[in-house]
């Protein structure tokens, strides 16, 4: 068990300020604050000097404005408050959180992006391959003069330097 205080003051566990020692659990606070900030931009606790901003943590005074998380689910606000429990006791463990349902939700809802980001990437890749072959223009003479034209519009239009055409 850790007993000097150190952190980031908006960031500090009430166990770190209490000076009673603390554990692994004060990195769950903190995640808590940096999650509520990811959510709305700017962080739980706030005021107009050190000591009554490590009062308010104390206290876990904390609130859910209006209207900066009104588009934020209840699943992602009841996130929030499993990690700024103030006893360290009550707050989740980074185990317990990995299984939050807000957050499995997030994490499929990332990997679905990832798949569909992927899969255009091969498509867009897929018709590239098709767009630069001579056969997928039909192969007719009148096809390549046009493809042929249009490369020598777009080499005049960058001013003949071969820098700009090599990066084409």
């Amino acid at each position: 068990m850790m007993k000097t205080p150190c952190g980031t003051p908006g960031y500090i566990a009430p166990e770190v300020l209490h000076m009673k020692g603390y554990d692994k659990q004060c990195d769950v606070w903190s995640l808590g604050v940096i999650v509520y900030i990811l959510l709305c931009g700017f962080p739980p606790f706030y005021a107009d000097n050190d000591a009554q901003l490590f009062e308010r943590i104390k206290k876990g005074k904390y609130e859910f404005l209006k209207p900066y998380w009104d588009p934020v689910s209840e699943e992602a606000k009841a996130f929030v408050r499993r990690m700024l429990k103030v006893d360290p006791k009550e707050r989740a463990s980074c185990a317990e959180l990995m299984q939050d349902v807000w957050l499995s939700k997030q994490a499929k809802a990332a990997e679905a992006a990832a798949a569909a980001q992927a899969a255009q990437a091969a498509a867009a890749e897929g018709l590239g391959e098709k767009l630069s072959t001579a056969k997928e223009m039909g192969g007719s003479q009148a096809n390549l003069r046009k493809l042929k034209g249009a490369f020598l519009a777009a080499f005049v239009a960058h001013g003949n330097d071969t820098e700009g055409a090599s990066s084409m």
